[in-house]
């Protein structure tokens, strides 16, 4: 199915005009356990990443978040394995999934600024039974909290 298919199915009321198959090409949804990744404050991509990688996880792509969607209750989600440099500005954008009310978005966020902590992260972590929820260790930087989907 297409990428513009996929977004169709979900009925998006906005969808950012740079969300297309040229920008974001195909990548086939590997397999695992989809998590989301929560932080009480404000992290920045780097740090984002930084925590993932802790967790033994990997961010989601679109392409992996359209095929999980079914499981999605409308939180606000980044898509952080997913990037686009947009040419007008120079600056790598990622997707965003926001919902207002009735309204769905999806929508792409640069990272001149941090990412808020109202948004979740999807990632996907290797499926290896122990699919634990609640607090996770903490570090310096934040304390992730996580649900399993």
């Amino acid at each position: 199915m297409t990428l513009k298919n996929l977004i169709k199915n979900l009925k998006f009321y906005y969808v950012n005009p740079n969300i297309t198959e040229e920008n974001f090409p195909y990548v086939k949804p590997r397999k695992g356990t989809y998590k989301i990744l929560r932080t009480e404050k404000n992290l920045t991509e780097q740090e984002w990443e930084e925590e993932i990688k802790k967790q033994g996880c990997s961010p989601a792509t679109i392409q992996e978040f359209l095929e999980w969607s079914k499981n999605w209750n409308d939180e606000w989600l980044y898509l952080l394995g997913s990037k686009w440099t947009n040419p007008d500005v120079g600056r790598v954008c990622v997707p965003l999934v926001l919902v207002h009310g009735a309204r769905r978005d999806f929508r792409l966020r640069d990272f001149r600024f941090q990412l808020s902590s109202d948004c979740g992260v999807l990632v996907l972590c290797e499926s290896d039974g122990n699919s634990a929820t609640g607090t996770l260790g903490t570090s310096e930087l934040s304390a992730l909290r996580h649900s399993e989907i």
